[in-house]
């Protein structure tokens, strides 16, 4: 028999680690992707993160176009962050999962 039970406090390390990790296995599924094509991984990769930044060619005109794009992704993730309170609260109570 499997039993999930919560922990008494979240992990630290974790909730710090989570974010980073997602944003680097996204990095390495789409380098594989990208190889897949045919295409070198490490420009695309770089293309698509680094240059929209710090690239001079790009960076006039990208970094206004990402607040313009980041803009309802931000109010999407404060409107989230305010509900989620009533949200959780809504859900049905339960201490534990068990699996047979």
């Amino acid at each position: 028999m499997i039993r999930l039970e919560k922990r008494p406090q979240p992990s630290r390390f974790w909730t710090a680690a989570t974010p980073v990790l997602a944003v680097l296995a996204t990095m390495v599924a789409g380098g594989i992707l990208f190889a897949a094509l045919g295409k070198d991984p490490f420009v695309a990769i770089r293309t698509i993160f680094w240059d929209p930044l710090f690239n001079e060619q790009f960076a006039a005109f990208s970094r206004p176009q990402l607040l313009v794009k980041a803009g309802p992704l931000i109010l999407i993730a404060i409107v989230m962050l305010m509900l989620m309170p009533i949200l959780i609260l809504m859900q049905p109570t339960a201490t534990h999962l068990t699996a047979y």
